[in-house]
């Protein structure tokens, strides 16, 4: 089994786009945090008439935004790992 070295560049890179989209989840958790303290009677709302509350919606738009970001960043660098 052979293990491939990184090269410093490929490193940072990596490294630039880990913290970029962590802290994109960040935002979208603070903000969803946010929207809980101070605005909690347009999160009771339904906007879609579902039965489900806004508060709800917006949970899972976060659980949901934290999944895509970990298969960008995998995607991203296992890309970079077949070159």
């Amino acid at each position: 089994m052979t293990k491939t070295i990184t090269p410093p560049a490929q490193s940072d890179e990596k490294l630039t786009l880990g913290i970029s989209l962590a802290a994109i989840q960040v935002l979208a958790f603070f903000g969803f945090v946010y929207a809980c303290a101070f605005h909690t009677r347009a999160l009771a709302a339904d906007p879609f008439s579902l039965g489900l509350p806004l508060s709800f919606l917006l949970g899972l738009l976060v659980i949901l935004c934290g999944a895509v970001l970990t298969t960008v960043y995998v995607l991203v660098t296992n890309h970079g790992q077949e070159r």
